[in-house]
């Protein structure tokens, strides 16, 4: 018996409607998005790493020419996702200082841990969580994997936060890292 039936039974039976649980709110349809790290080769550009993560399909932007970053938009002006593909911790400098021109009245807080089901931290994956707030919140998140950093910065109103926070997981987890092309 699926559950609509069995509620619909509850329901004829003249069980309380209130007794039942409500379903789960379901998460947004998703797309697949990459970024790519390209390095200089003896005989030309050489795909050094790739990353994809899934996102809500109604979040929409362009990777930059660059193919490390992307900034997604909120369908409803809700606010901005930022990602990026790194290959070394010094080029964090340069995206934070980005995203602090981009928003300036919204800082992060002291870093917590991200639990990740794909982190291995015996083979020197991390995963750490930056709240966000001021005049927007969110958080930022530090995925280390595979030689790799993937940088998210979801920066949202305020009173979008809650139901963005969802979603902002299922992204987190979703991140894979491939070496090389694929």
């Amino acid at each position: 018996m699926t559950r609509r039936a069995a509620l619909l039974a509850l329901v004829a039976l003249g069980a309380p409607t209130a007794a039942v649980a409500a379903p789960p709110e379901a998460l947004p349809e998703r797309k697949i998005r990459t970024l790519e790290a390209w390095v200089r080769g003896s005989e030309g550009p050489v795909l050094a790493k790739k990353t994809r993560f899934e996102v809500p399909a109604d979040w929409d932007g362009d990777r930059e020419r660059d193919r490390r970053s992307v900034t997604l938009v909120g369908p409803s002006g809700e606010g901005f996702v930022h990602a990026y593909l790194l290959l070394h911790p010094s080029e964090l400098e340069g995206r934070l200082s980005e995203l602090a021109r981009r928003h300036p009245g919204s800082e992060p807080s002291p870093p917590a841990p991200l639990e990740l089901p794909q982190i291995r931290t015996e083979l020197g994956d991390r995963a750490t969580r930056y709240p966000i707030h001021g005049m927007r919140v969110g958080e930022m998140a530090l995925i280390e994997r595979r030689g790799a950093l993937v940088l998210f910065a979801v920066i949202v109103n305020e009173d979008a936060w809650a139901s963005v926070s969802k979603w902002a997981e299922m992204m987190y987890r979703s991140v894979e890292v491939y070496d090389g092309p694929r």
